[in-house]
């Protein structure tokens, strides 16, 4: 079997794991809190992301339910320039924050694709959204 394939594979069953998914979700969201409150924000790189925030007496492995943000595709350009939007500091933001996954955390969203990235119309934050394929590496690896 092919690698791909093969990787495509085995994430399925956990991409439709709502449990899993809520759980992916939130250990993402811990790892953020905790590293805010280590960081020096004065002196550190900025990373400014949002999340929905999973409503867990809803969730079971079939239904996750997630607070609702009112936003818009992180690719449409015309609501990007309706908005006001700095579109060159939201990528920035979703890059530092897949690095900071990567890198620091070493638990990662491994489908990061402009269909689970959306920005929320009122703070102009990028917002990220599907975790249910994630990675995770090992300090050597990082």
């Amino acid at each position: 079997m092919r690698p791909l394939l093969r990787e495509w594979s085995a994430a399925i069953p956990n991409e439709l794991d709502f449990a899993k998914e809520s759980s992916n979700m939130q250990r993402v969201q811990a790892n953020f809190r905790n590293w805010r409150r280590r960081s020096n924000l004065e002196s550190d790189i900025k990373v400014d992301v949002a999340f929905a925030q999973v409503e867990e007496e809803f969730v079971s492995e079939k239904v996750l339910v997630m607070s609702y943000v009112d936003g818009f595709k992180v690719d449409d350009q015309e609501e990007l320039n309706r908005h006001d939007v700095d579109a060159e500091d939201t990528v920035l933001q979703i890059t530092r924050s897949l690095a900071l996954q990567i890198f620091n955390h070493g638990f990662f969203n491994g489908d990061p694709h402009p269909g689970n990235l959306m920005v929320d119309r009122g703070s102009k934050r990028p917002v990220l959204l599907d975790f249910g394929i994630v990675k995770e590496l090992d300090e050597e690896a990082r």
